[in-house]
């Protein structure tokens, strides 16, 4: 898989009334702790994932847990405000910064849960999620669910990714390319897996 990256200019959304009223963009996890001054630590605890004594390990669930729990509510309120794409980037969540061993960890222990609660919320709400091609990369990659990306032909040509997205019946979570995307859109990816639980 080739995650597309975003080479267009994301100026141009910036005053897109059609961007503006559809899509909110929430922060990664990553992103999160850097917010609270503490990603540092936390790159620490998911390289040394697997050593990390048992009180550490919890002390840091206990740290994802209020962030993830922070950002499905964040995620929530959105759709409630009338929102149909969460749109998920973490550029902070990178193999340059993470590393294969860090990102390895980070997608399964971590990442994975958050975005199948975020996946069960907008099935809920109707809506999207959009994971950026970064995010898709690593999933793709590291992920231990059983998860297809497929390419899903589009009932017409769009001139962006978004109008693929809102105005195309697709599936609850698409990827890989740019949601900034401007040009034709004849199809689209979509993430799909079977039933998953975590406990």
């Amino acid at each position: 898989m080739t995650a597309d990256l975003c080479d267009c200019n994301v100026e141009i959304f910036e005053n897109n009334s059609l961007y503006n009223k559809n899509v909110y963009e929430l922060e990664g996890i990553l992103q999160s702790f850097d917010n609270e001054n503490s990603l540092n630590l936390v790159y620490r605890y998911i390289l040394k994932y697997n050593s990390l004594p048992d009180d550490t390990r919890l002390k840091l669930q206990i740290k994802l847990d209020t962030v993830v729990d922070g950002l499905i509510d964040e995620a929530k309120n959105a759709l409630d405000s009338g929102y149909k794409i969460i749109s998920l980037a973490d550029p902070l969540a990178g193999m340059k910064f993470l590393g294969e061993r860090g990102a390895r960890i980070y997608i399964q222990k971590i990442f994975t849960d958050f975005l199948v609660r975020l996946k069960n919320l907008c099935e809920k709400y109707g809506g999207h999620i959009h994971i950026c091609p970064r995010l898709s990369f690593l999933l793709y990659n590291y992920c231990e669910l059983c998860m297809e990306f497929k390419n899903v032909r589009l009932s017409k040509v769009y001139d962006s990714l978004l109008e693929a997205i809102l105005f195309e019946n697709a599936d609850t979570v698409t990827a890989c390319k740019c949601i900034h995307f401007l040009g034709k859109v004849d199809e689209i990816t979509v993430l799909r897996w079977e039933r998953y639980d975590n406990t």
